[in-house]
């Protein structure tokens, strides 16, 4: 992946099971570089509800890219299947008010190379 400017990062929540399948329908489009994690949430019933996200046990995906790979993201997975129970949002590198996190994933980039 090439640095650019306008570094974002794009969050996937979705159920475990949902994981593997989101993870191969994004590395056919190209997109192969993500993180991933458990999660845990503590929302109220009602809100995960209204949310439409069911079990509080998640997984996380985060993608940093690029301004057009972001976008490459957001349109496969509104043209897909995978949204059924899958929270998607960016978040520019920018807003992060720390820039060790930044840091940290260019030096395991370069690592990478």
């Amino acid at each position: 992946m090439k640095v650019e400017k306008k570094l974002k990062f794009t969050f996937l929540i979705t159920d475990r099971d949902e994981v593997n399948k989101i993870i191969n329908y994004l590395k056919e489009k190209g997109i192969d570089n993500y993180f991933s994690f458990y999660g845990k949430g503590s929302a109220s019933s009602s809100l995960l509800e209204y949310l439409g996200i069911g079990e509080v046990e998640k997984d996380i995906l985060i993608y940093p890219s690029n301004e057009s790979d972001a976008c490459l993201i957001m349109e496969s997975l509104k043209n897909s299947d995978h949204l059924k129970n899958t929270i998607v949002f960016r978040v520019p590198v920018k807003g992060i008010s720390s820039m060790k996190s930044l840091n940290y994933l260019l030096k395991e980039e370069e690592d990478d190379e």
